[in-house]
C-alpha cells in the first residue's frame, strides 16, 4: 500500500508538472481532482502484482486429440487429394456431443469423399460407424458462395467418457 501510495505521488507530480511546462502561456495550477483521479488508476494498475496463471493440465481438457495425420498428394496438373486420419479421446462428459459428430465440407466439382474407416473404441469393444450414421448432402450455394460444397456429417455411435473416437477419409 506505501509503494503504491508512493509510486501514484511520484506519478502526480511527473504529470503536473508535464501539464503545466505544455502551457507556458498560463500559469500553472494544480491538476484537476478528474486527472488525479486517472493518474492515480494508471499508477495502481502498473504497480500492482501479476496475475498468476497456468495451463490447464490435459485431464481437465474436455477432449484429446491422441493421433492426427494428414497427407498431401499433389499430380502434376495441381489437382490434389487429402487424406485425414485422427484419434481423439472423449475425456469429459461435454465431449460426447461436441466430439460424437463431425462435419467435413468439400467442393463436389473438385474432390470426392470417401470415408475410409471410422469407429468408436469403448473399454468394451470396438463400434463400427455404418453407412445410417453417415449423411453426404449438397449445401446452398448462397452460403459457401459459387462453388457447390457437400457436406458430409458423421455421427459416432455409443460414444461415452473414455471412448475413442477414430476417424479415416479421403477429399
Amino acid at each position: 500500500s506505501t509503494v503504491v501510495e508512493a509510486v501514484a505521488s511520484v506519478a502526480l507530480r511527473r504529470t503536473e508538472s508535464t501539464i503545466g511546462s505544455r502551457d507556458r502561456a498560463s500559469e500553472r495550477r494544480p491538476m484537476s481532482r478528474s486527472r488525479s483521479s486517472i493518474v492515480a488508476a494508471f499508477a495502481l494498475a502498473f504497480a500492482a502484482p501479476a496475475a498468476l496463471a497456468r495451463w490447464a493440465p490435459p485431464a481437465d481438457a474436455p477432449s484429446t486429440r491422441t493421433f492426427a495425420r494428414v497427407e498431401y498428394v499433389v499430380r502434376k496438373d495441381g489437382t490434389h487429394v487429402q487424406t485425414l486420419e485422427q484419434a481423439v479421446r472423449v475425456n469429459l462428459e461435454t465431449a460426447r456431443t461436441s466430439e460424437g459428430t463431425v462435419t467435413i465440407t468439400y467442393n463436389r466439382q473438385a474432390a470426392k469423399f470417401t470415408l475410409l474407416g471410422a469407429e468408436v473404441r469403448t473399454p468394451a469393444g470396438v463400434v463400427p460407424v455404418e453407412g445410417q450414421h453417415v449423411e453426404d448432402v449438397a449445401v446452398g450455394a448462397e452460403s459457401q458462395g459459387f462453388d457447390p460444397q457437400n457436406q458430409v456429417t458423421i455421427a459416432f455411435p455409443q460414444v461415452e467418457v473414455g471412448s475413442i473416437l477414430y476417424l479415416r477419409y479421403r477429399v
